[in-house]
């Protein structure tokens, strides 16, 4: 979350040529319904599961494309076995600092909201962000591409991954 995913991958579909999928932006549209509305109404289990299939769906649709998941995707093996087989992925890696101050005032992202779905204090927010980063981060570190977005601009990233997944 908050690593660059929706903001890198248009740019990265452009310079491929090749069609961007958000998939929690996928997963709305098919719902009717923002991300943090359907964990509050139907909890983070269905949302899951509904990432899940979405995935799938996607993946079987054939290539040509750049798709951004949740940060929360790669906690499924069903997911990162999708993800294998079908694409190549892509970790990018993002400073703790970067990703605090890009989320911090974004109440959209119920993995950061309190118990009351209220949004935590600073302190509480910096906690629950490295706390997931870290139950998450050995996902991440299996990806087939890491690329470290510090200093780099969005077309930077999108640039030095285009030429990665060619040399590939």
């Amino acid at each position: 979350m908050g690593s660059g995913k929706s903001t890198i991958g248009p740019q990265l579909a452009r310079k491929l040529r090749y069609t961007f999928i958000d998939l929690d932006r996928m997963i709305e549209a098919n719902e009717k319904s923002v991300v943090s509305e359907i964990f509050a109404r139907k909890g983070e289990a269905y949302f899951r599961e509904l990432e899940s299939r979405t995935l799938d769906e996607v993946c079987k649709t054939g290539g040509g494309l750049v798709v951004a998941l949740g940060g929360g995707a790669v906690t499924d093996s069903r997911n990162r076995t999708t993800m294998k087989k079908f694409g190549t992925t892509v970790y990018l890696e993002t400073r703790f600092e970067n990703i605090f101050e890009r989320v911090k005032r974004d109440s959209s992202r119920p993995m950061l909201l309190g118990p009351d779905s209220n949004r935590l204090d600073e302190p509480a927010l910096k906690a629950k962000i490295r706390s997931l980063l870290s139950g998450r981060e050995r996902f991440y570190l299996e990806s087939d591409l890491r690329v470290n977005t510090a200093d780099k601009t969005v077309i930077q990233c999108a640039k030095e991954i285009e030429a990665r997944l060619r040399g590939m």
